[in-house]
């Protein structure tokens, strides 16, 4: 030990009065002394100390035993060591730091130095070491821990500050290792927030499978693969696939999404509808907490290629005396809605020529297959020839609204239908029988018209001579025509004039 350094002592002195008597060589007196020494507390770490004590006298008269030296060992209660406080810290991807300080549990006689690092320099960082001087030994050194910053969606992540190895020119600190020194638990706090963006629609779909798409990205990267699942409002109008996948890698420029048109038979013009955004899925634990409703739907329109329309087809033929029939068909270009029939009036022009129905009613089922309408030939007794009338599309009717605006201006006629004529009329002319000296030369033929004939008819009639010679025995004029007004029973005559000769001769 270090006299002032490790102890404090004083030898005070004592006058020791012997009583009166005799005293003679080689008698002994016990002297006795008390001598105080006060151990000055240090924090240094250092070996027991020891005090060494001798006697000497310069008294001719002493003399000393046989121990004339003493040990006083003065026991260390120092104890190298290094501590961190706090224990644990918070540092975040905005830069935020954790400030510790680094102090020692006692005074080193040279500088120490710990080693730091980190076991996630991703999320935060530290200084290499930190030093404590000896004079800073109680106060300490403050080090900080830096957040790091970065673009994933990680949650807030924890890491470890590693305390390493301490070195120092102090064997005792010197001696310390990095278990000894306790490491710090740290979390570096996220400051990405999870989402999904949903594009709006490049344009709509149509019922000829026309696409549209959307693009799907992510507010920030995931760790891992994030899902989707997707629907359709209304699958009769578009599809759209069961999910779509954003792979880490695409989290910024995203996925397109195809949407398809799915086409129907109905005139129910565009069609809106919506692609749904329900579960998301991942293993990142901050998109799987994602629902439906964080994520935007898309709306989207499918074009209808429907059109409510009639087709009358052509029809099968003519139409005859007495009621032979044909036959056309009446289709609808696009299905009605609702199962609603379709019925469109019908009428004919000439209803003593031809009849037809007042209405056909096309069911919604058969829209496309349509429905044949007969038309009957009607029947007179007039030699009016093969007659022409039409069948008039009129009023149509439906629940289906599309349907239901339309009229007789929309639907094709049947025009010019033939209806063939089963009557016939004949002209009789009589026999005649005169003498060739009859008064006033003339002989009369009659010609009769059984049946009437609308509109008349006119008869060309000639001569042919028999055994009779024209221009001998008799003469006519066949230039004018027979004229008929068309009554049945209606008579024109024929006058021929005879001419009288002398000769005996046969009739």
């Amino acid at each position: 030990g270090t006299s002032d350094t490790d102890y404090i002592y004083s030898l005070p002195v004592q006058t020791i009065s012997l009583p009166e008597g005799d005293y003679f060589p080689g008698d002994q007196i016990l002297l006795t002394a008390q001598t105080d020494f006060a151990i000055v507390g240090d924090p240094l770490v250092e070996s027991d100390e020891t005090i060494n004590f001798s006697l000497s006298t310069t008294s001719p008269f002493v003399t000393f035993g046989a121990n004339t030296t003493a040990t006083y060992t003065i026991l260390n209660d120092d104890v190298a060591g290094v501590t961190i406080t706090p224990a644990t810290g918070t540092t975040t991807e905005g830069g935020d730091k954790a400030t510790f300080t680094a102090t020692l549990t006692a005074q080193p006689s040279f500088p120490v130095t710990v080693p730091l690092s980190s076991t996630n320099t991703l999320e935060g960082t530290v200084p290499p070491n930190v030093v404590i001087d000896p004079a800073d030994w109680s106060a300490g050194v403050e080090f900080d821990v830096t957040g790091i910053d970065d673009a994933v969606v990680d949650g807030d992540v924890p890491y470890i500050i590693i305390t390493g190895n301490v070195s120092s020119g102090d064997p005792f600190f010197n001696a310390l290792i990095g278990s000894d020194v306790a490491n710090i638990n740290m979390i570096n706090e996220d400051d990405e927030v999870a989402g999904v963006i949903v594009s709006a629609i490049d344009g709509n779909t149509s019922e000829g499978g026309g696409t549209a798409s959307f693009l799907v990205t992510l507010a920030a990267q995931s760790t891992h693969d994030v899902t989707i699942a997707l629907s359709s409002s209304d699958p009769t109008e578009g599809s759209v696939p069961l999910n779509v996948t954003i792979p880490v890698a695409s989290w910024s420029i995203g996925v397109p999404v195809l949407v398809t048109g799915v086409d129907d038979d109905f005139d129910d013009d565009d069609v809106a509808y919506t692609i749904i955004t329900t579960d998301v899925f991942s293993t990142n634990s901050s998109y799987n907490a994602l629902t439906g409703a964080d994520v935007n739907d898309v709306a989207v329109v499918n074009i209808d290629d429907d059109t409510a329309g009639i087709t009358v087809g052509p029809i099968s033929g003519n139409t005859s005396e007495p009621n032979g029939t044909a036959t056309f068909l009446i289709s609808l270009n696009a299905q009605p809605t609702a199962d609603a029939a379709v019925i469109i009036d019908l009428s004919s022009t000439d209803t003593t020529e031809g009849t037809v129905p007042a209405s056909v009613s096309i069911p919604a089922d058969s829209w496309d297959t349509g429905v044949n309408v007969s038309v009957t030939g009607a029947d007179d007794n007039d030699v009016d020839g093969d007659i022409s009338y039409s069948v008039i599309t009129g009023n149509v009717t439906s629940a289906d609204m599309a349907f239901n605006t339309l009229n007789g201006n929309d639907v094709d006629d049947i025009l010019n239908i033939i209806n063939e004529d089963d009557d016939f009329a004949s002209l009789t002319i009589t026999d005649e029988s005169e003498l060739e000296d009859i008064a006033g030369n003339t002989m009369t033929f009659t010609v009769t018209l059984d049946n009437d004939i609308p509109g008349g008819t006119q008869v060309l009639f000639s001569f042919t001579d028999g055994t009779a010679t024209f221009g001998d025995d008799y003469t006519g004029s066949a230039s004018t025509p027979l004229v008929f007004v068309g009554n049945a029973g209606e008579t024109a005559t024929i006058p021929i004039t005879l001419i009288d000769d002398t000769l005996i001769e046969i009739d």
